[in-house]
Formats: structure tokens, sequence, C-alpha cells
């Protein structure tokens, strides 16, 4: 599995383990993008460099976490 070049802000990602992350923000420094702002399914938010995000293995997750639960309304 490969990390897309590019974060996509509100998209989530899955890593080999099954945990889930998303993109909450991203921080540009002299017009560049420097950093990665991710938060956990906890909620918990954690701030990465752009080096160590294209060096997870994370994986484009289609869907929401919580659109997982199997419900579905007719």
């Amino acid at each position: 599995m490969a990390t897309c070049n590019k974060p996509i802000i509100g998209s989530w990602y899955i890593n080999p383990e099954g945990q889930f992350a998303k993109i909450w923000g991203v921080v540009y420094e002299n017009g560049r993008l420097n950093k990665i702002v991710i938060q956990q399914l906890s909620g918990k938010r954690f701030c990465i460099k752009l080096e160590n995000w294209q060096s997870l293995e994370l994986a484009l997750y289609p869907l929401a976490p919580e659109q997982l639960s199997g419900s579905y309304s007719v």
C-alpha cells in the first residue's frame, strides 16, 4: 500500500493494520505544504511532517468509518 502523494482534507485513510485516520488539515510554510494534521477515530489529532506522511503505508478509504455499521435505512 502506498500513500497518495497529496493528502486530501476530509478524506479517510486506512493502514495495513486496519486503523483509520482522517486528514483534518494541512500546514503551509513559505507557500509550500509542510505538515499534515491527522485525526484518529478517537478524535485525537496530531501533526506530522510531509516527509513522514509520504513514508506511511496508507490507502485512501472510500467511506467514513461510521458508514461501516451495517445499518441501512430503506
